[in-house]
C-alpha cells in the first residue's frame, strides 16, 4: 500500500494529478485540464534549504575512553569521503526523495582502487530511484538501522543482461 501511495505522489508531483476517468470525459467534452503545480516549491524550499546548509557527518568522542585527536582524525577522513563522491548531491538527492514520497536514499560503497590493487576506499552514492529500494519490512526503527537486508534494484536492458550474463 505505502508503494502505491509513494507512485502517486511521485506521479502528482510530476504534474499528473487528474484522474483517468475525468481527463478523459473532460476532453470528451472538449473542456481542458489545467494543472498549476504548487507542490514543487515546497519540495525545492526544502532542498535549498540542505543545499544552503549542507548536512555532514561527524565524529564525537562520548565516553572517558574515547580520544579527541582519533575523532578529529576521524571526520577529516569522512570529509575526504564526503568531498571525493560528491555526497552533497546524493544527501539532496535522499531528501528530495523524502520530501515527494517519505523515502530517500543513498548509498556507502567500497571500491578497490584499481584491479590490481588491494587498496578500498569508500564512496557514497546517490540512488535516483527513490522506489527502487526494498527494506526489511520487519525493521521497526525510523532509520533502518535494525534492518536484517536491504535490496536496491536497478533495470537493465535485456541486451545488456544477455551480454553480461551470457549463462
Amino acid at each position: 500500500e505505502n508503494r502505491d501511495e509513494q507512485r502517486d505522489d511521485l506521479a502528482f508531483a510530476a504534474g499528473q494529478q487528474w484522474p483517468e476517468t475525468i481527463i478523459t470525459q473532460r476532453n470528451a467534452d472538449m473542456r481542458p485540464c489545467l494543472t498549476f503545480n504548487r507542490s514543487l516549491q515546497y519540495v525545492h524550499q526544502v532542498t535549498g534549504d540542505i543545499r544552503q546548509s549542507p548536512p555532514a557527518a561527524s565524529v564525537v568522542p562520548v565516553d572517558d575512553k574515547a580520544d579527541i585527536r582519533t575523532a578529529k582524525i576521524y571526520s577529516s577522513i569522512i570529509r575526504h569521503v564526503e568531498n571525493a563522491s560528491d555526497a552533497q548531491s546524493a544527501y539532496v538527492n535522499a531528501v528530495e526523495g523524502s520530501t515527494l514520497c517519505g523515502e530517500g536514499h543513498f548509498r556507502l560503497l567500497t571500491a578497490y582502487d584499481d584491479f590490481e590493487s588491494a587498496n578500498q576506499k569508500l564512496e557514497i552514492k546517490t540512488i535516483r530511484d527513490h522506489l527502487s529500494v526494498d527494506w526489511d519490512p520487519y525493521a521497526e526503527e525510523k532509520t533502518k538501522a535494525d534492518a536484517r537486508y536491504c535490496f536496491v534494484y536497478t533495470k537493465l536492458p535485456l541486451a545488456d543482461f544477455k551480454a553480461e550474463y551470457p549463462d
